[in-house]
């Protein structure tokens, strides 16, 4: 599993996205060996989801984890225009630590009914493996609502599988991943992408 927490106490330099989320997935060393981290999890999640035309604003959400990715996440989400974010996780402290991190209305859920909500968000390891159970029970979700995993590993994760079957449009992680590439080059290289000579 990524240490994305305890990778900030490695960190000479933080990023204010690291230090609002207080996690970290992208590090550079510099020429002096200092090394600088930043988060991108949030940005590259939302970055996807637009990527394949679907909109967030005015949407109600549900994300499932309260980790180093949800938390990235979950700060993303909370600046878009009226949408309304609800966080569950199996440790209900961790999620009710997080909504009030992220703030912004952001509430945490203790069991949260999967016909509530627009888009789903499940950003917990459940996935990684063929034999995981689902991180949320899909029962009663409407038809056209939006599923996504950050898992990258398996395209189709038991998940996303279970939400075709009902109908729903499904979001598999490696749209995050794609989406973070351009984000992280610029990160190392320290100016845009396209100014870089690429």
């Amino acid at each position: 599993m990524p240490h994305k927490r305890d990778m900030l106490a490695l960190l000479d330099e933080m990023m204010s996205e690291a230090r609002a989320v207080g996690a970290c997935n992208v590090i550079r060393i510099g020429a002096g060996g200092q090394i600088a981290g930043t988060m991108l999890d949030g940005k590259g999640f939302v970055a996807g989801v637009r990527s394949r035309g679907h909109r967030l604003e005015g949407k109600r959400v549900l994300l499932v984890g309260a980790g180093g990715a949800a938390a990235g996440i979950a700060h993303a989400l909370t600046v878009i225009d009226g949408l309304c974010l609800s966080i569950a996780n199996r440790d209900a402290s961790k999620a009710h630590a997080l909504a009030a991190a992220a703030g912004r209305g952001a509430k945490a859920m203790a069991s949260p009914v999967a016909a509530d909500y627009d888009v789903i968000i499940n950003a917990t390891s459940l996935g990684m493996n063929a034999d995981d159970p689902l991180p949320i029970a899909l029962d009663g979700i409407r038809n056209g609502s939006l599923v996504c995993d950050v898992v990258v590993g398996r395209e189709m994760t038991n998940l996303l599988q279970e939400a075709v079957r009902r109908g729903a449009i499904v979001h598999p992680g490696n749209h995050m991943l794609a989406a973070q590439l351009e984000l992280m080059l610029q990160f190392m290289l320290g100016r845009p992408v396209h100014q870089a000579g690429f």
